[in-house]
């Protein structure tokens, strides 16, 4: 219908409870990783076409020449059959699956990973919650650069197109950013500041009573 009124709010970004979180290196021994592991983290539901097939082949290509660890962070969901895979491709020692977690101990394991990667394929446009939030506290974060994915700057984050090179192309990005560690820590807070710029909780709270008035008002704006 033409005559419906649209408006675009952005997904929010609330930031977490920093003084109740235990210290990044704390946790980090906790869950078994050491110092000199680079760890790249992948969070959510774990459904099909969040492509954590393609990030197991990307860190089984980049064990080789990295001493590389992969925590996941969510609950495996049908169709997500990858501790299969984990086995099959010899990463049992390399992959920390913790299945889903209370939204404390969530915020505390985002501030773990060195890297952070979410693909999305196929996807149905949706803006993706998870990655508003690594982006929002300053992680450096791979994306698949498809539909609402491609909106994200490429300055604030890196992107590796859906296909046949996927793998390929997610090993090169981990290892470039595993290389340059003042890179990573750029890409973060570039991040940071766009979430704290575009996503902010109050704006979009804001604007969806903006919007709510001008609908009950019968106003044009």
């Amino acid at each position: 219908d033409p005559h419906l009124k649209v408006r675009k709010i952005a997904s929010h970004f609330a930031p977490p409870p920093v003084n109740n979180l235990r210290k990044r290196e704390q946790v980090r021994e906790i869950l078994g990783f050491s110092s000199k592991d680079f760890v790249v983290g992948k969070f959510g539901y774990m459904t099909a076409n969040k492509r954590l097939d393609v990030i197991l082949r990307a860190i089984k290509e980049v064990k080789r020449d990295f001493r590389i660890k992969l925590l996941v962070v969510g609950k495996l969901m049908p169709g997500c059959d990858s501790t299969k895979l984990i086995y099959d491709l010899g990463l049992d020692d390399d992959v920390l699956v913790t299945g889903f977690v209370d939204r404390r101990t969530f915020w505390e394991y985002l501030r773990v990973p060195d890297v952070c990667v979410a693909l999305r394929y196929p996807s149905a446009g949706e803006t993706s919650a998870i990655v508003i939030k690594m982006m929002g506290n300053g992680c450096p974060v791979i994306i698949s650069d498809y539909q609402a994915f491609s909106e994200f700057p490429g300055d604030c984050c890196r992107k590796v197109a859906p296909g046949e090179k996927e793998i390929e192309s997610l090993s090169a990005q981990i290892v470039e950013l595993a290389e340059n560690p003042s890179e990573r820590e750029e890409i973060g807070k570039r991040a940071r500041k766009y979430i704290e710029r575009n996503h902010d909780i109050r704006d979009s709270a804001r604007k969806y009573i903006e919007f709510a008035v001008e609908i009950l008002s019968g106003k044009e704006n």
